[in-house]
C-alpha cells in the first residue's frame, strides 16, 4: 500500500513585523499604558508602536478607541517630545547663543579655548512656525480682490473703449 504524500511545503510564520498569526495579546491596563506612553516619549510613530507592542495597527487603533487610559498614555508621550522639538524650532527660528570649546594645538602644545557659539535667525524655521502658528496672517495662499475688499471687476477691452 502506497502512502499519501502531503502536498505543498510545511508553513512558516512571516518575519515581517506582523503578528504571527492567532489572536492578538490580551489587554491589560496595568502594563500597556506605561509601555506604550515610554515607546512614545522616544518619538516613535504610531506604526512602530504597534510593532513594538506586537498587535497589529487595527488592534492599536482599536485599543485607542476602546480604552481612555491606553489613548491617554499615547497623548501624554508624545506631549514631551513635541515639546522638545517645538522649542529647538523656535530657539532656531529667533537665532542662539552659546558657550562653546575649542581645542587647538599651538606649539606643540593642547590649549583649550572658551568662545561663544551664535546661531543666527533661521528665515525658513520662522516662516514654518508663523504659518502654523498664525495661519490668517502668514498663509501661502494669496487672495486678491477688488477695491475695498470687494469682488473683482473684470473689464474688457470693448468695454474700455465706451470709459
Amino acid at each position: 500500500m502506497k502512502e499519501k504524500k502531503k502536498r505543498g511545503r510545511p508553513r512558516k510564520a512571516k518575519d515581517n513585523g506582523k503578528h504571527p498569526g492567532g489572536r492578538p495579546p490580551e489587554y491589560d491596563p496595568t502594563i500597556h499604558p506605561k509601555i506604550v506612553q515610554a515607546l512614545a516619549a522616544e518619538g516613535k510613530s504610531n506604526r512602530k508602536l504597534a510593532k513594538n507592542l506586537g498587535i497589529g495597527e487595527k488592534t492599536f487603533y482599536l485599543w485607542q478607541s476602546k480604552y481612555s487610559e491606553f489613548r491617554d498614555a499615547i497623548k501624554a508621550g508624545k506631549e514631551w517630545p513635541d515639546d522638545m522639538v517645538e522649542a529647538s524650532l523656535f530657539q532656531r527660528a529667533i537665532g542662539y547663543s552659546h558657550p562653546a570649546q575649542k581645542i587647538m594645538v599651538v606649539d606643540k602644545e593642547v590649549e583649550i579655548v572658551d568662545y561663544t557659539e551664535h546661531y543666527p535667525p533661521d528665515t525658513n524655521a520662522a516662516e514654518f512656525w508663523l504659518t502654523n502658528r498664525r495661519p490668517k496672517v502668514w498663509k501661502h495662499k494669496q487672495e486678491i480682490t477688488g477695491a475695498d475688499e470687494g469682488p473683482i471687476e473684470i473689464l474688457f477691452a470693448k468695454e474700455l473703449q465706451d470709459v
